[in-house]
């Protein structure tokens, strides 16, 4: 569930003292998703670095000063929204993490829920971001380590933290889609074991496409399949051509319908 905790507080000082494109703080996803894509990025990124250019400062966005606590929070934030969504200088190629969410995300909402506006979905990217890679992952004892540090530092470390979670995911994606073919090709060792001729003794035997016949194990494991003795020629091959005069494809059927 979202907390709405950053978002409020990113929200404020992105729109504040905005001047952008005369109110591109109320731009949809539905109208963002129109313009190219440069032109995407510039909004995002306009929000991004004004919420940067306010969000540190020891005043809040009328003029009164912050408190410890607060200024405190504001200054993590700022420096997770620069990790998230500026281009790393040692990187400048490379996409950031969050701008490349909000590309995509524009892209989705547009036509789930187009009226919602490019800095209510980029508030939850932030939202989700400070829990994640900052309020879940620090104790007490790390936040206050992390105080200390400098916002060069804070920004590198947010930019570790979120590489590794992008990298974890890909990894994830890579596991899930090595288990799935896995399990097709599992499933068709298994289609071709049932499918197989069955021998008197119990052997499952396939025909090669040179016409020999190799016993195959039911264990996907297995992967000794050995060629059947001539002996046995004669059994599975009128087996064989039983089952495919009736259209069977199922050994334990074909043996049932041609074994008299």
């Amino acid at each position: 569930m979202k907390s709405y905790r950053a978002v409020i507080w990113f929200w404020t000082f992105a729109v504040g003292m905005l001047g952008v494109a005369g109110g591109a703080h109320s731009q949809t996803v539905a109208e963002a998703a129109r313009l190219p894509e440069a032109q995407q990025r510039e909004i995002v990124l306009g929000y991004a670095n004004n919420s940067i250019a306010n969000l540190p400062s020891r005043t809040d966005a009328a003029g009164k000063p912050k408190s410890e606590e607060i200024y405190i929070r504001d200054r993590t934030l700022a420096n997770l929204v620069r990790a998230l969504f500026i281009p790393d200088p040692k990187h400048p190629d490379s996409a950031p993490e969050g701008l490349r969410v909000m590309l995509i995300r524009i892209k989705k909402y547009s036509t789930e829920s187009p009226n919602r506006t490019v800095l209510d979905v980029m508030g939850d990217v932030v939202d989700w971001s400070f829990q994640h890679f900052y309020i879940d992952f620090y104790t007490p004892e790390k936040k206050a380590e992390y105080v200390r540090k400098s916002d060069a530092d804070q920004e590198a470390w947010f930019r570790v933290e979120i590489q590794l979670y992008e990298d974890k995911r890909a990894n994830e994606r890579i596991i899930k889609e090595l288990k799935e073919k896995d399990a097709e090709v599992l499933k068709k060792m298994q289609e071709m074991y049932d499918s197989a001729v069955i021998l008197a003794d119990g052997r499952h035997v396939l025909r090669t496409n040179d016409g020999d016949f190799m016993v195959v194990s039911s264990d996907p494991n297995d992967r000794n399949d050995v060629k059947l003795e001539r002996l046995f020629y004669p059994e599975a091959q009128s087996l064989y051509d039983c089952m495919r005069a009736r259209g069977i494809h199922n050994g334990r059927a074909g043996r049932a319908a041609c074994v008299r």
